[in-house]
């Protein structure tokens, strides 16, 4: 299963949302469920991020005609054929 970082803020904003009108009152727990959420969803966003930084440095050096990227191969970690 794969972990999204929107399904963890979606989680967070359904449990909160009731309480819109007033007097939200938390638990440790509920705190400490919210603060683990949150950490996950930064992690996703922080290689999410990294992964995109990656690509448009691979995409402004093919574009300048010097690409920068190999594919590997995942189960040998060596190039592709």
């Amino acid at each position: 299963m794969t972990v999204r970082a929107s399904d963890h803020l979606a989680a967070i904003r359904d449990r909160i949302k009731p309480s819109i009108h007033g007097g939200l009152q938390l638990t440790s727990e509920d705190t400490a469920s919210f603060v683990r959420r949150l950490n996950t969803v930064l992690e996703l966003v922080r290689e999410t991020e990294a992964e995109n930084r990656m690509l448009e440095a691979a995409m402004h050096a093919r574009a300048a005609g010097k690409p920068c990227l190999r594919l590997i191969s995942p189960s040998t970690g060596g190039d592709a054929a």
